[in-house]
């Protein structure tokens, strides 16, 4: 087998929810009725909750059911530096979304906001963004290794985009915790450019909305970070099915199929068909999603350099 490693567009979202007191988005003046019905129901208390947008309450509803702590003091952080670092190493989600950001962010200086990238289990990837907002997140431990999932802080945009697939947004006190509720933000799903998978989210967060601050922004970085992924994975594929070929050539009796990082099969040689009935199905579709198939000893690839031939057991009808 030869293996090589590969990475884990919206409209406006009309913001009309809260009756926005001035312009077009709400501001937290807008949110009293939402702020009454998040303290009743900490109170244990349903009141209110009309008031409330139903994917938030829902989500409310997971929360308590989850155990969330709504006071949670600051956001968990799930990783250790090691286990960050070696998840950023490998992650060609951040090696795109890193310089994308800066130039982002560069392009609109003087607006207080930060971005964040998180991936498809919610942990954040890579921030950037306005200095003073940057030290505001760090305060709450809204850093690189930080858990943005619904079991662990409840209602938040990243799952929030997770929970729909599409953008979203999480306002102020609709936050499960209260540490979050002096945060705004919107987010748009990032996916995976050759299967359309959700791969993470690109989120944008502030003190306070603005017209420069939209959905229609983050669906535009967002469109071309799926973009510059579609580049990086055609690049990988090229050189995965290079090796492909060279190795089918020069062991033509050999049963040997071409996967990518994330288990999906992009060639299959002639031999294989020996083994296996129809190989030419897995072309396009993941090894370890093939109904009677069985996969042992599939690595993990951690870099491109370490997409050498090694051997696995396909058990069919398994």
């Amino acid at each position: 087998m030869i293996q090589q490693e590969t990475y884990d567009s919206c409209p406006n979202q009309a913001l009309t929810m809260y009756k926005p007191s001035a312009g077009v988005c709400p501001t937290r003046q807008d949110m009293h009725a939402v702020t009454a019905a998040w303290e009743a129901l900490m109170a244990g208390e349903e009141r209110g909750l009309e008031q409330v947008r139903p994917s938030i309450r829902a989500s409310w509803a997971r929360s308590q059911r989850l155990g969330v702590n709504p006071y949670l003091p600051s956001v968990p952080v799930v990783w250790s530096a090691e286990e960050l670092e070696a998840a950023q190493e490998q992650s060609c989600l951040l090696a795109v979304a890193a310089p994308l950001f800066e130039s982002a962010v560069k392009f609109m200086s003087d607006e207080p906001w930060m971005l964040i990238i998180s991936d498809r289990h919610g942990r954040i990837l890579h921030t950037n963004g306005h200095p003073r907002i940057l030290e505001w997140a760090g305060e709450l431990n809204a850093v690189p290794g930080g858990s943005l999932a619904e079991e662990h802080i409840g209602t938040a945009t990243a799952n929030a985009v997770f929970a729909s697939g599409r953008a979203e947004y999480v306002l102020w006190s609709e936050h499960y915790c209260q540490m979050l509720h002096g945060w705004a933000e919107l987010g748009v799903p990032v996916r995976l450019p050759s299967t359309r998978e959700l791969m993470g989210v690109l989120i944008a967060g502030a003190e306070e909305l603005t017209s420069l601050l939209t959905v229609e922004l983050l669906g535009r970085l967002a469109a071309r970070l799926e973009q510059l992924l579609a580049h990086e994975e055609l690049v990988r594929r090229v050189a995965l099915l290079d090796a492909y070929q060279r190795f089918v050539l020069d062991h033509p009796q050999d049963a040997v199929l071409a996967v990518d990082g994330r288990g999906y099969v992009w060639g299959v040689s002639p031999a294989t068909a020996q083994f296996l009935p129809a190989p030419q199905h897995l072309l396009a579709h993941s090894l370890l999603r093939v109904p009677g198939l069985r996969v042992e000893g599939l690595r993990e690839c951690t870099q491109p350099s370490e997409g050498r031939p090694y051997e696995v057991a396909l058990f069919a009808g398994a």
